[in-house]
């Protein structure tokens, strides 16, 4: 959630409520993905990745970002709670693709284990803050970017 953010809907107007974000999402990403596979171009939508807006990293001491005991973890069910509005209509946008492949990437899997999302795992952190990936983590998940584009390539020469 991200309470403090002004949210805009394709029309313009605000969507001060974060329950009406989901719906404003969905109705831009509609149309900029039909547009896209309309134009015969593949489209992949990546999920949002767990946020831990409650942590900020600056607040621990240098000692303890070291040791990898100031970090935060949550349980993948609250996870799911908090973006599943996103998670419906990304995946509700992709089923109304039409013109070239569209599909939808779901990191959680890569990022979370035995049930719950954390910040770091000891003193490797994957995130540099609450809401982003660090550089290391993000090119821990190359295979997977590498898996999917190979994948849209080759449903893309399909007749």
């Amino acid at each position: 959630r991200d309470p403090g953010h002004p949210f805009r809907t394709a029309a313009g107007e605000g969507a001060p409520e974060q329950d009406a974000k989901p719906a404003a999402w969905g109705e831009g990403l509609g149309g900029a993905g039909t547009a896209l596979t309309d134009a015969g171009i593949a489209v992949a939508i990546v999920h949002p990745v767990p946020h831990f807006l409650d942590w900020d990293p600056r607040t621990c001491a240098p000692a303890r970002l070291r040791r990898g005991d100031c970090g935060r973890s949550v349980d993948l069910a609250q996870v799911d709670t908090e973006r599943g509005g996103v998670v419906a209509v990304e995946e509700a946008a992709v089923r109304g693709a039409a013109g070239a492949p569209a599909t939808t990437v779901d990191l959680v899997p890569e990022l979370c284990r035995a049930g719950r999302c954390t910040t770091n795992e000891g003193s490797r952190w994957r995130y540099r803050d609450g809401v982003h990936l660090t550089v290391g983590a993000s090119t821990a998940l190359s295979p997977t970017f590498t898996a999917l584009l190979d994948e849209v390539r080759a449903s893309s020469a399909r007749p």
